[in-house]
Order: structure tokens, then C-alpha cells, then sequence
């Protein structure tokens, strides 16, 4: 009965791709966001240079109006309360200068020679120039040895050490301040004998031979 009946066709189900539609979205995204990375970029570097102009502008407009004086400097300095000094020592012996005891000197007289005299120091220190060196003409002894370097001590001045000053007039100087600060403590015997011995008593062959001299007018 119903073996010719024809069967209902089947619904047949048409599947359309996406992937070509899908594609084409991506395709204008990545080129949007390209192109707003690329004007966002150029934004900023056209506000970077736009900035460094302006700032160049300013400064040489504050430079036009404006000019940098320089004022002097004042150094102030601030002194201590107190100095600190080397004690007195024999430049020659290099012994201490503390106190011992003098040899009695008997019923002798010294010459006596101010210390407050202004060419007292000159004649102290043209002494000590001639008793260790002949002023300078001693062909022996450190005033030698210095020449041969190019340097200078005719005062005997740390001769233990074997001391060349770099000139004849540092060497006068420096002698000089030493035989000016011993006079304030001390009379002309004992700087004398302080000085060629360092003991500073007020009797020595040292001073002796100073204090002949001076009364022979030789000094």
C-alpha cells in the first residue's frame, strides 16, 4: 500500500563558513591599531620637540634680558685659640732644650750684650756663619757636601742630619728666626752654647770665642 509513496525529502543543512568574515575583522583591527600607535607616537615626539623649543626660547629670552655677574669672594678664616710649636733644640747637637745644670763660671765677667738691640740677632747669626763655615768658605764639612748639591748650609744647622737648605737665604732666614726666638727665653751665652751644644748654660768655648771677637770690633 504505501511501498510507492515517495519519502519527504530530508532537510539538507547548509553550513556557510565564517573564517573569510572573521579574517577581515582581524585584518581592520591590527590596521586600526597600527595606525593609532603610529598617531599617538608622532603626537608625542611632536610634543617632546615642541617642548624643547620653547624651553630654548625661554632661556635665551632670560639670558637676553638678564646677565650673570660674578662678585668677589670673601674667605673667611677662623684662627684656633692657640698654636702648637716645636720645643727649642740645638740645631746642631739636636738635644733637647730642657733645663741643666750650668758650670760655675767662677769670678769670670761676661761681656754683656742686650738681647733687645736690634743688630744683636746679626751679630749672633754672622757668628754662627763664621764658626761653622768661614762664611762660606770652608771647603769641608756640610757647607761641602751642600754646595756639591746644588744647595747651601753654612750655619751647621742640623748637621747631625746632614741638612742642605735649598738657598743660602732660606738658610740666613731660618737661622735667624731660631737665634730671635731663643733670645726671648734666654741671654746671648746660653743661646750660643745652646746652640753648638744644646745645653744652654752661660759658659762655653763656644761663646768665649763670640764675645772675643765682638770686643775686637771683628764682628
Amino acid at each position: 500500500m504505501f511501498r510507492n509513496t515517495p519519502k519527504p525529502e530530508q532537510s539538507e543543512k547548509v553550513v556557510v563558513s565564517e573564517k573569510p568574515v572573521e579574517k577581515k575583522k582581524a585584518k581592520r583591527k591590527a590596521l586600526f591599531g597600527w595606525k593609532f600607535k603610529l598617531a599617538l607616537w608622532s603626537f608625542v615626539l611632536i610634543a617632546i620637540v615642541s617642548g624643547i623649543v620653547e624651553i630654548t626660547i625661554l632661556v635665551g629670552g632670560w639670558f637676553d634680558a638678564n646677565k650673570i655677574v660674578p662678585h668677589q669672594v670673601i674667605e673667611l678664616k677662623i684662627s684656633p685659640p692657640f698654636t702648637i710649636e716645636s720645643r727649642m733644640v740645638s740645631p746642631i747637637s739636636g738635644e733637647s732644650a730642657e733645663p741643666k745644670v750650668a758650670s760655675p763660671s767662677g769670678m769670670r765677667v761676661i761681656p754683656q750684650v742686650m738681647a733687645q738691640e736690634p743688630n744683636v740677632i746679626d751679630q749672633l747669626t754672622d757668628y754662627i756663619h763664621l764658626a761653622e763655615s768661614t762664611r762660606g768658605k770652608a771647603l769641608v764639612g756640610l757647607n761641602a757636601t751642600c754646595k756639591a748639591k746644588g744647595m747651601s748650609n753654612e750655619y751647621g744647622y742640623r748637621a747631625g742630619e746632614g741638612f742642605c737648605f735649598p738657598t743660602e737665604e732660606e738658610a740666613t732666614a731660618t737661622v735667624k728666626d731660631w737665634v730671635h726666638r731663643s733670645l726671648q727665653v734666654r741671654g746671648v751665652p746660653e743661646t750660643l752654647c745652646r746652640y753648638n751644644t744644646g745645653n744652654p748654660v752661660d759658659d762655653c768655648p763656644y761663646a768665649d770665642q763670640f764675645f772675643s771677637l765682638l770686643e775686637s770690633g771683628k764682628i
